[in-house]
């Protein structure tokens, strides 16, 4: 192949760069030869032209797609190229479909574009089809080129399961519920506790009357209840009934006629232990008579010649042997009363009565030192309109009772 000699070149000895001042953008971007419009530069016949190097000989990195790992060898190099927007001209490297744990914004690029950075209609086109990741508070990282290292650090990950949602409540409603079963169990259990140690004398049971000539009794040496032993002078209220023991004093029994009439008269009994007791009704609703004739003079004679009664005076130690001594022995369908006694008195809410219960003349030479006083009286009425009764114990001592004379 021969050049061009001298005499094809310009005249002038002075290289003349003008035209490309004037053709620099024209002739580019029509694709043209960069020569001067002047030049008769002769052209080689495209025969000998060299051909271009092959595709596969070009040691150099083409754009791809992000997330790219395999190379089309049928496509020309200009083909292959994508547009990769996340912050910077080298980001890269996340698998395809894969969300990207940084937050970047990806874009797949379409097949079809010829420019490593797209046009701006190009991107919203891109953006506006393509999955996106946007976050606002952590901008794009930057990654490697395709085959290159990766040396980002790689997003923090949870120690362990994460609870599911809701769970806490779960949990603090279950507390909750435990706390509130353990609290009603503690209190069952309480209560069942006090139920237990209730003395079977505190409030004998609700049940009818007893037959004529019957009558529940309590054996000589038995316990009371807590609260039931009283000291002269002490209240307590038992029920609806509020009971104060007095005084315990030493004077004769005297006699009135059932008819009032002052005619018929008898005669008064020798010094007798008295115990007197002040009762107070302090229901709202009923009609309460504390003490009556079949309370206080009901006696059971036994075949062996036994006295049983729960209105009795025995020694403190109540010992089942022990001397005791008993009520006046007074007939209940006597047509003498108890002066001032104020037997089967009614009260009615509010009201009080003064009653007294008289010895036998014997509990004097019986009884020494100290000694309880046993009371069987009535503290109300049942829900069916049956009697509960209670028995209480009062403490004195036989030295310091005052005897009296009458007159």
């Amino acid at each position: 192949m021969s050049l061009p000699d001298d005499s094809r070149r310009t005249s002038d000895s002075t290289p003349n760069f003008d035209w490309l001042h004037q053709h620099d953008r024209g002739a580019a971007d029509e694709g043209g030869p960069l020569v001067p419009p002047d030049s008769s530069v002769e052209m080689l016949p495209p025969e000998l032209e060299p051909a271009p190097a092959a595709a596969a000989d070009q040691p150099m990195f083409e754009a791809g797609p992000v997330g790219a790992g395999e190379n089309d060898e049928n496509r020309p190099a200009a083909d292959e190229t994508s547009a990769a927007v996340s912050g910077g001209p080298e980001e890269g490297g996340a698998s395809e479909g894969e969300e990207d744990q940084t937050d970047n914004v990806l874009v797949d690029s379409p097949d079809d574009q010829t420019s490593g950075i797209p046009s701006a209609a190009a991107a919203d086109e891109q953006i506006s089809d393509a999955p996106t990741k946007v976050s606002l508070t952590n901008p794009a990282a930057p990654s490697t080129m395709p085959g290159e290292p990766s040396t980002s650090r790689p997003p923090p990950t949870a120690a362990g399961p994460q609870p599911a949602r809701g769970g806490g409540n779960l949990l603090l409603i279950l507390l909750a519920s435990y706390a509130s079963a353990a609290t009603i169990a503690l209190v069952y259990l309480i209560t069942s506790m006090n139920s237990v140690d209730q003395h079977a004398l505190e409030s004998l049971p609700d049940v009818e009357p007893l037959e004529p000539g019957e009558v529940a009794l309590v054996p000589i040496d038995a316990g009371m209840p807590n609260g039931h032993t009283l000291e002269i002078g002490e209240s307590r209220r038992f029920g609806n009934i509020l009971v104060e023991p007095l005084r315990v004093v030493e004077e004769p029994i005297e006699f009135v006629h059932f008819s009032g009439s002052g005619q018929t008269r008898k005669a008064a009994t020798p010094p007798v232990f008295k115990l007197y007791v002040r009762f107070t009704n302090v229901s709202d609703d009923q009609a309460i008579a504390p003490l009556d004739r079949n309370l206080v003079f009901s006696q059971v004679f036994h075949d062996d010649g036994r006295l049983q009664t729960n209105q009795v005076v025995l020694p403190a130690e109540k010992q089942e042997s022990a001397e005791i001594a008993y009520l006046y022995s007074h007939p209940l369908t006597s047509e003498w009363d108890l002066a001032e006694q104020n037997i089967d008195t009614v009260l009615a809410p509010g009201e009080s009565v003064e009653m007294y219960l008289p010895a036998e003349p014997a509990a004097r030479d019986r009884l020494s030192g100290d000694v309880l006083w046993r009371v069987h009286f009535r503290k109300g009425y049942s829900p069916k309109g049956y009697g509960v009764t209670t028995v209480i114990e009062v403490a004195f001592n036989t030295n310091e009772v005052k005897r009296s004379v009458a007159g």
